[in-house]
């Protein structure tokens, strides 16, 4: 293989050399990987001239930070990876830590705690930049300062990489910026790209406008990339109190001279105005990290980067014996593009006993199917705040014309349900790259939703745990109420999410429903016939139908009116977790749901030991699932521990929950009446047209019951706009009292302790006369789906 080596400490046009090497065998707990694309960092060049954090034993392979490629070859006992899986290798040495191989050749080895896999919508160019810039700003914000919504961030050199990528992260957050420049010409540019304010030090005094821009209240948090007078400056210009990180030193990268590596920082400002100055470097970061949380945080920047908030420019390829080309453009000042060492595909690689090579080619045919279905988002990442079951109903299908149905998505919904109930030929459009095994938290399948899974014929070995009644406590752990479950229908069931997926897929592809992946929505044209939908990838497929199931921000939505609402926040925020904690007396088939002094926690003893809680949070400000992510679980845990101080059980089970166990939702989001369903040849199912917040216990199921009533509608009348009319009709005013239900119970979930005593007071009375069980839930359980019924157009 093909490897840049430097023999020495020098100049690196001076001492590197391309050199022929054998391929390396990767040991225990590591991998074997064929590189794709790896770029050069300035920092990479300071390496080899000894004037940077460490030092390398040479001969040295160059590049010591990230690089993209696919595993050839695992070493025993690797877990979690496979052959042929494209990855991003993060390879930053850790300081301290052990030695890591240098990127710049054709085969490198690597622990399996430093491999990030990557989605194919990644290019090789943006995924070989992922791991150090990217991180870099994330970390910055959101670690290290810690800034939130609102407050200043002041950053210097916000023409950089890393300064690019702190404005679109404060942008997506909404921490407002201040930007230091050192051209003119950069303000404009920096305005454009979201940056609040912009200082350009060539002609403005940094810290009398800084004290401008922030008012009375000053700047707290600052991050500095330069160092030396500038850096000095930003010190200065920050309130009593504030925070500096300095992560680089711009001002003294050509600089030998001992004496010139200064900051030259005020001691009276630091001691009496107390600031703290400290450094970040990525390295040592590495260093006192966690494998579990420095992955934590890798996987956080590719979901950044895959749901484009944050973009990363495309590098310049070079072929790695062109490397005099690209360390010249490495070091050119406001270059654009970051050079890459790219690698030409090889023939196959044979690997010696420790693995062999498997297929992981997924089919990529693209011929339209008869009728389609598409749903695109239901939420900007995966994990995600309130998943839906996903895949196609099946059923008992009549006979009748075969149209062309196509179903866009990216998360589950009931799109490919509806395709396959109607017996048509079907093919599901899905926005994310894979599958969504193993992703999401558990959810509540209410008797109507086993029902309408039932008709469909995905009951079949699907299991959750049973849930017989529900009991209301105050936040001492009273009792206050008690409701057991309707006579004649099924418990409901608790499940994990990704259990309630796997059926349904597997249904769906029983049924013949094919699905494609990595299929993003972006447009439609309809004609007198049918629809075309257009993909982020610039592919098109034509179909009589198009059923939008792609969640609460559905994309089909805003295609069909322009003017429809998004989704509004509820006021509280979602967590959840596994306790070791048991509480006393609680039984594994009761579901409590405890109203507590700041704030609402349900829970239920789980099978095997242990509790499964989730817990309202009212927050002022609406945070997203990235947003609450972006704050460390070891963050969110002491601050919900604190909420539920006074409360039992509350308080015992945040003590028996470990922090990495939690998952975070974000903002509770209801989505209000959509005036218009369908049009044309497009129609709505699922969240994408009504979306109750989970505090109606009904999200899964509405979306069920949805797609079944629209595939009966769709088999039974021939004029599509009728057969949409008709299902409006019969789902508008049952999902909608829902909503309206659910929003009510949000009310009471942040109602504060006062109103809380005096429920606990009226619901026993209450209990007794009109809140049975049976007026508040009959409505909504006994709900039927009689599949073999004739549909007549409304």
């Amino acid at each position: 293989m093909s490897a840049l080596v430097a023999e020495k400490v020098g100049e690196p046009g001076d001492v590197l050399r391309l050199e022929t090497r054998p391929v390396p065998t990767p040991g225990p707990g590591q991998a074997l990987i064929r590189v794709r694309a790896t770029p050069v960092h300035a920092s990479d060049l300071h390496v080899l001239r000894g004037r940077y954090g460490f030092s390398p034993e040479f001969p040295a392979v160059g590049g010591n930070m990230e690089c993209v490629g696919r595993i050839e070859a695992l070493g025993p006992n690797t877990e979690g990876l496979a052959i042929g899986d494209r990855v991003v290798v993060a390879a930053v040495p850790a300081v301290p830590g052990p030695s890591v191989d240098g990127t710049w050749q054709e085969y490198l080895v690597a622990d399996q705690h430093r491999l990030l896999p990557v989605p194919p919508r990644l290019s090789d160019s943006t995924a070989s930049q992922l791991a150090v810039n990217p991180l870099t700003a994330l970390l910055l914000v959101t670690r290290e300062l810690d800034v939130q919504p609102g407050e200043w961030l002041l950053q210097t050199a916000a023409g950089s990489t890393v300064g690019r990528l702190v404005i679109q992260l404060a942008r997506h957050l909404g921490i407002p910026t201040i930007n230091v420049v050192r051209r003119r010409a950069a303000v404009d540019e920096i305005k454009a790209l979201g940056g609040d304010e912009v200082i350009c030090t060539e002609d403005e005094d940094l810290v009398r406008r800084v004290a401008d821009i922030a008012g009375p209240a000053g700047v707290r948090k600052a991050i500095d990339c330069v160092a030396g007078p500038v850096g000095a400056q930003v010190s200065q210009a920050l309130s009593p109190g504030g925070e500096l990180v300095v992560y680089g030193a711009l001002s003294t990268h050509r600089q030998t001279d001992p004496a010139a590596l200064t900051l030259p920082l005020q001691a009276r400002s630091l001691i009496y105005e107390t600031k703290t100055v400290r450094g970040f470097w990525l390295n040592r970061w590495f260093g006192t990290a966690s494998p579990p949380d420095a992955l934590r945080a890798l996987c956080e920047v590719r979901d950044l980067v895959t749901d484009e908030v944050l973009t990363i420019p495309q590098g310049r390829p070079f072929p790695l014996a062109h490397f005099p080309e690209a360390i010249s453009l490495a070091e050119t000042p406001a270059h654009s593009g970051k050079p890459l060492f790219t690698f030409e595909e090889a023939p196959e690689y044979r690997p010696g006993p420790l693995s062999q090579r498997q297929d992981t080619q997924r089919p990529t045919s693209l011929r339209a199917p008869l009728r389609a279905c598409c749903s695109s988002a239901c939420e900007s990442a995966r994990t995600r705040c309130r998943p839906r079951p996903r895949g196609h109903a099946s059923g008992r299908p009549r006979p009748g014309k075969r149209r062309r149905t196509t179903a866009a998505r990216t998360m589950p919904s009931g799109g490919d349900r509806v395709a396959a109930a109607q017996g048509r030929e079907a093919t599901v459009y899905e926005a994310y790259e894979n599958t969504a095994d193993g992703i999401g938290g558990m959810l509540m399948v209410a008797p109507n939703g086993l029902n309408a899974l039932e008709v469909v014929g995905v009951d079949q070995g699907l299991t959750g745990q049973p849930i017989h009644r529900m009991a209301m406590t105050d936040g001492q752990g009273r009792r206050m109420a008690e409701f057991g479950g309707l006579t004649g229908l099924p418990p409901s069931q608790v499940m994990w999410r990704a259990d309630l997926y796997r059926a349904v897929r597997e249904r769906a592809a029983a049924t013949g429903v094919r699905t494609v992946y990595g299929k993003r929505l972006v447009g439609v044209e309809e004609t007198a016939a049918g629809v075309s939908a257009e993909f982020t990838d610039g592919t098109r497929v034509t179909a009589d139908v198009l059923i939008g199931a792609d969640g609460i921000r559905s994309t089909v939505r805003q295609l069909i009116d322009p003017a429809a609402p998004g989704p509004r926040y509820a006021g509280l925020l979602g967590f959840g977790a596994y306790s070791k904690a048991e509480v006393p007396q609680a039984r594994s088939d009761t579901m409590y749901f405890a109203f507590g002094e700041h704030a609402f926690l349900g829970y239920w003893p789980v099978p095997g030991g242990g509790t499964a809680w989730f817990g309202n949070l009212p927050y002022d400000e609406p945070l997203s699932a990235e947003q609450t992510r972006a704050t460390p679980s070891a963050a969110w845990m002491r601050f919900l521990r604190e909420k539920f101080a006074g409360d039992v059980p509350g308080r015992d089970l945040l003590r028996g929950t470990d922090d990495d166990e939690l998952l975070t939702f974000g903002g509770m989001e209801i989505l209000p009446s959509v005036p218009k369903w369908y049009r044309g040849w497009m129609v709505l199912v699922g969240d994408a047209a009504h979306a109750p917040s989970s505090s109606s216990g009904q999200g899964a199921s509405l979306a069920v019951e949805s797609a079944v009533q629209l595939a009966r509608c769709l088999r039974d009348i021939p004029d599509v706009r009728a057969a949409f009319a008709t299902y409006e009709q019969l789902r508008r005013g049952r999902v909608e009292k829902v909503a309206a239900q659910a929003a009510r119970t949000n009310s009471q979930k942040s109602m504060g302790p006062v109103a809380t005593k005096i429920m606990a007071l009226l619901m026993p009375l209450a209990t007794r006369t009109f809140l049975t069980p049976e007026k508040m839930f009959g409505w909504t359980h006994r709900y039927r789906i009689d599949w073999d019924a004739p549909v007549v157009p409304s």
